[in-house]
């Protein structure tokens, strides 16, 4: 993330030990008593806080969420220990990134893309992580999707932070909108409902009846009414709903794409990038939909009609009928 951001490779290089020492200490983790080779079959909360799980059955069904983890990291440090040109740090850690992934595919996914451990924040994860793409991914896509269909969304601090934008990304805005705009429990707007100013700790820190939830989760209670974990959504806000993305590493290229949705009728913003100010704007005006956009490099405009645009640094309008 701070390379895509900054442009700079200076903190993988400050940190490349300490994160080849983190790997390690997963890798000699693997099997155990689960006997899972090329796993880490340990204790963990997995997607934690998922509402209607508890912390037992979570502690019990971990497997999908934690070693998906496992899996990006080995990516992770596979591809940097290749940008730093360490060919046989690379070599070993893409090794055992084939390794892992197919031994979580054989421990956690069924032929037909349902996950043994069927729950909702198992399939995210799976998906952003770990699955290429090809067939499996498909069948794992469309057994969340009914899922999310049939209870909609049932994810926890892991999951939630992909669920919109995967969606948004294959083909289903349409349905990430219905969850961002819900407001059911879980949600974001049944607590905007209920006068929340920040993002809970917990989907259901206050009940529909306005009473604090009290309801223990481990050895004491914690209901904490200001938290980052559900308040990742705001990377759909920005990256989505504006569009503004990192084409090249530190903005040196930027990508306008822009997922508008007639609920919303209008949105603006901007985000302070390393290459300068980047502005995306958009509103619906009767038969069309009018975008606004001012970037301070090169960029690429891709808008929902299909059309892309290549411009350079500046401020363009444009308009698409619907």
């Amino acid at each position: 993330m701070l390379y895509w951001q900054f442009g700079s490779d200076r903190h993988l290089r400050v940190q490349y030990d300490s994160m080849k020492a983190f790997v390690d200490c997963e890798i000699r983790h693997m099997g155990g008593l689960l006997g899972k080779k090329d796993l880490w079959m340990g204790p963990s909360l997995g997607d934690w806080l998922t509402l209607g799980k508890d912390v037992k059955y979570m502690a019990m069904h971990n497997g999908p969420v934690s070693n998906a983890f496992l899996v990006n990291d080995l990516r992770i440090l596979s591809e940097t220990a290749r940008r730093l040109d360490k060919p046989e740090d690379a070599e070993r850690y893409a090794a055992q990134l084939t390794r892992s992934r197919a031994a979580y595919i054989k421990a956690f996914v069924k032929p037909d893309g349902t996950m043994k451990d069927d729950y909702q924040g198992a399939y995210v994860l799976a998906l952003r992580y770990v699955l290429e793409a090809g067939e499996l991914w498909d069948r794992v896509f469309l057994k969340l999707l009914e899922k999310l269909r049939a209870e909609g969304m049932q994810t926890g601090f892991f999951a939630t932070e992909h669920l919109l934008p995967l969606l948004a990304d294959h083909g289903e805005a349409t349905l990430a909108y219905d969850l961002l705009l819900s407001e059911r429990c879980p949600g974001w707007l049944y607590q905007v409902q209920r006068g929340a100013t920040t993002t809970w700790e917990r989907w259901d820190a206050l009940r529909p009846d306005g009473t604090v939830n009290e309801d223990r989760m481990s050895s004491d209670n914690m209901v904490s009414f200001n938290h980052y974990a559900f308040g990742s959504v705001g990377e759909f806000y920005y990256r989505y709903i504006l569009g503004i993305r990192p084409l090249e590493p530190g903005f040196s290229k930027v990508l306008i794409a822009p997922v508008p949705d007639p609920r919303l009728q209008h949105a603006k913003g901007s985000y302070r990038s390393r290459a300068g100010l980047i502005r995306s704007a958009w509103k619906y005006q009767k038969d069309r939909i009018v975008f606004d956009v001012a970037v301070p490099a090169p960029a690429e405009i891709r808008l929902p009609d299909g059309t892309v645009h290549a411009v350079e640094k500046g401020t363009y309008r444009y308009e698409v009928l619907l």
